[in-house]
């Protein structure tokens, strides 16, 4: 039987962004190292948890909106979404999935899903 701290536990938000961005890396096809490249950390703090508070922990959101607007933007379809972040965009003046790996790339292209 769970205590009320090993429940606690497992869904702390450290945890739970975790696992958001593990998941939005499947369904983006970038593994953990590229995930932890983005939100500057390592591959350890991801399966340990990141805190939402630090700068890994906004990153790490940033990268969960991007996933949420461009699902969203083209309907759910992976082939789309991964064809958008691999294809040069005009607007965004680059790559997406290129542009990602810095802090301002990222603010920029989640910027331009936001807005259109």
């Amino acid at each position: 039987m769970n205590t009320f701290s090993q429940q606690q536990n497992k869904l702390s938000p450290d945890l739970v962004l975790s696992k958001a961005l593990l998941n939005v890396g499947k369904s983006l096809n970038l593994n953990q190292s590229e995930l932890a490249r983005i939100i500057g950390t390592d591959k350890r703090t991801l399966k340990k948890g990141i805190d939402p508070k630090s700068s890994a922990g906004h990153l790490a959101t940033l990268l969960i909106q991007l996933h949420r607007t461009l699902y969203a933007a083209v309907g759910g379809r992976k082939k789309h979404m991964l064809h958008w972040l691999q294809t040069e965009n005009l607007y965004t003046k680059g790559t997406p999935i290129k542009q990602i790996v810095t802090v301002n790339g990222l603010n920029e292209v989640v910027n331009y899903l936001d807005a259109m």
